[in-house]
């Protein structure tokens, strides 16, 4: 006989401690007429409340439900954009199943004649966009917002992806007044709960016995009709864990310069399965450590299945490092090989989609295919190559062990106990060069005996910037001159990067946009193809209003259009690391020849700032030789990443750069 069986939780009604406060559909007139938030008096929008229900149903697999419920006030035009939502679907591969939204309701609250009125948002104003191969979107506009509106939705989520469930937010880049969550889930599954975020989130846990009453579908023996299938009901007391979680008056995740990803400080929580522990089953465990993630990712028929194919590509390397011994030498060979013939299609991901052979086959593959592909083309050389698991800044810092944490793959060469990463996607990238999307703190590696180890993605050493400039200053505040810029690693890399993609008009134009409207006369780049040399940028140009003229005197700043106008650090506190990407080393050597028949009347003093560890220093230096004024001003960051521990001095550093940088230089009439 066989069973099909539907299990269903019964349970004590969805509460929170404080639901009273929200009853969908029921917006009062006060909540209309506010017209800015108490809190942020500057905030476009703010969440009201908002809950979420989670729940575990089994139907021939377990599956989850996701209620959530929300209601948003919209206080100025620049609030509208929160008036239409995109939640993703996952739908998985081949797009079989799929996630699905049930249950959608939108509605508009305005104020007309005083009365509350409501608008239900119709059918149109909903639909389903397929976002790529893997997700999708489900995207709705409420009708008729205002400033001063209020809307409210709610929908449910079913999905059979039990293994993550969905992480739960509950901070936002608005104020949130009230924000509840609660998971309720039977004690056949167990999840490991993890929390990210700086701002403090309540929580409860308590366990009761439910019932379940589980419906079995089954056939008769000997009939394979429809009419066959019978239904039978019975009821058992199961073990449901009850976890509730509330946010009160949860302010708005502020964004600043030089954070990673906004969301990696973003106050939220996620559950992974551990285990699950069904009637008469043994416990089965699910990805407890990054070993046990690794291990699985590794021994997937689209990861370490790839990688032992080696006959599509096997004449072609033969050939190409047949005269090579060295094997460094066969590592950059096979390495710009790859980069050469390889087109990136653009998609991320840790599993190959149509696999190496068709890749290699097409020259067009995913980052799983190409860094695998170049991963085994070393490996059939003898070279110690491996891949390593990462995620790119935009995915997020991966905190505990799971395999989304990752969406990229590179190649690691291990070679005198020292580590060469690779990425074959980025035809500009060289050996421990990487883009700087995938320059997020530490990856996996992976080897072959199914160890792993973690790997720092964070460089050590400076990219460089040395401008050397040297220009004639007119009695009418002209500029005339050229610079010679060199560039190294990363910041050589999106250079070419963005020159590779633009015409050269385009690029000059912007140029100029950027350099305060400076004319340029000639552009001259080279070393763009050769990797292993520098970028050097040389610019003729020319540039009105570059001195402020008063009377029988002129000022202007020493930099020009080169010059830090602003302290890029400008909230009071910060609890987040401050990310600079890679180290850098900036480097302005300036000669100015001032006009005839002016004298200098002053000028910046030297100044040396230093950062305590180590951490930077700042630099400026001048020196004076009858009419011409040389600067040598330096700004060196020695950390790629530096703790909030040293955010009021970074501060502080930049606000006395700033400031130098923006000392004038005074020039008399003789």
């Amino acid at each position: 006989m066989k069973f099909k069986i539907t299990i269903v939780l019964i349970l004590t009604s969805f509460y929170f401690s404080t639901a009273q406060d929200f009853d969908f559909g029921k917006v009062s007139k006060e909540e209309i007429l506010e017209k800015v938030h108490p809190g942020d008096s500057s905030a476009p929008a703010a969440i009201l409340f908002k809950k979420g229900r989670l729940t575990m149903e089994y139907d021939n697999g377990w599956y989850y439900n996701l209620e959530v419920e929300a209601r948003v006030k919209i206080y100025t035009k620049e609030g509208y954009s929160y008036a239409t939502m995109a939640v993703p679907l996952y739908a998985g591969k081949n797009r079989s199943n799929d996630e699905e939204m049930r249950s959608l309701k939108a509605i508009t609250y305005n104020l007309e004649n005083g009365k509350v009125t409501d608008e239900k948002m119709k059918k149109s104003g909903e639909f389903l966009e397929e976002v790529n191969d893997y997700w999708n979107q489900k995207k709705f506009t409420l009708p008729n917002v205002k400033e001063g509106s209020v809307i409210e939705y709610k929908y449910r989520i079913r999905s059979p992806y039990i293994h993550s469930l969905p992480e739960w937010k509950f901070q936002y880049d608005i104020p949130v007044n009230h924000i509840v969550y609660k998971t309720e889930i039977p004690e056949y599954l167990g999840y490991k709960e993890f929390n990210k975020g700086y701002f403090a989130i309540k929580r409860n846990t308590t366990a009761f016995k439910k019932t379940m009453s589980m419906r079995y579908q089954y056939s008769e023996p000997g009939k394979v009709t429809t009419s066959a299938h019978k239904t039978q009901t019975s009821n058992l007391e199961v073990l449901c864990n009850i976890t509730e979680y509330e946010g009160t008056s949860v302010p708005k995740l502020k964004d600043e310069n030089y954070v990673n990803n906004i969301d990696n400080y973003r106050s939220a929580v996620k559950h992974e399965l551990a285990y699950t522990k069904m009637p008469s089953s043994p416990i089965e465990y699910f990805n407890q450590t990054w070993e046990h993630v690794t291990k699985t990712i590794y021994e997937s028929s689209n990861f370490g299945g790839q990688l032992v194919k080696s006959g599509y590509f096997e004449n072609d390397i033969q050939d190409l490092v047949k005269e090579v011994q060295n094997p460094m030498e066969k590592v950059a060979l096979i390495y710009n090989y790859v980069k050469q013939i390889m087109n990136w299609n653009q998609y991320t991901g840790v599993y190959c989609s149509d696999g190496v052979k068709k890749a290699y086959s097409s020259k067009t593959g995913n980052v799983a295919e190409i860094n695998l592909m170049l991963t085994a083309m070393l490996r059939s050389q003898g070279v110690n190559a491996n891949p390593v698991l990462v995620s790119t800044r935009n995915h997020g810092v991966p905190f505990f062990p799971t395999k989304d944490g990752f969406n990229y793959v590179i190649c690691a060469i291990e070679i005198d106990n020292s580590l060469i990463l690779l990425d074959g996607t980025s035809k500009f990238s060289g050996p421990n060069i990487l883009p700087e999307k995938t320059l997020n703190w530490f990856g996996r590696l992976v080897r072959e005996n199914g160890s792993s180890a973690e790997v720092n993605l964070m460089p050590s050493s400076p990219s460089k910037s040395l401008v050397n400039m040297m220009v004639d200053l007119n009695e009418d505040g002209t500029l005339k001159g050229k610079y010679r810029r060199q560039l190294t690693k990363h910041r050589a890399l999106t250079y070419r990067q963005v020159y590779s993609i633009m015409a050269e008009d385009e690029y000059v134009e912007n140029i100029e946009n950027a350099f305060e409207g400076i004319v340029v006369e000639n552009h001259e780049v080279k070393n763009m193809e050769d990797l292993s040399k520098p970028i050097v940028e040389s610019i003729d140009f020319k540039k009105e209003g570059s001195a402020d003229v008063i009377g029988d005197k002129i000022y202007f700043s020493p930099l020009f259009f080169f010059t830090r106008k602003e302290n890029p650090f400008k909230l009071e506190k910060r609890e987040f690391p401050i990310d600079f990407s890679y180290p850098k080393s900036n480097r302005y050597m300036v000669n100015i020849n001032i006009p005839e028949g002016y004298r200098i009347e002053s000028y910046p003093e030297p100044m040396i700032l230093k950062l305590p560890e180590d951490l930077g220093m700042f630099k400026f230096v001048t020196k004076i030789s009858q009419n011409v004024i040389q600067l040598s001003i330096s700004t060196d960051i020695n950390s790629a990443i530096i703790s909030s521990v040293y955010y009021d001095t970074i501060k502080e550093f930049y606000k006395q750069l700033v400031a130098k940088q923006t000392e004038k230089i005074v020039l008399t009439k003789v």
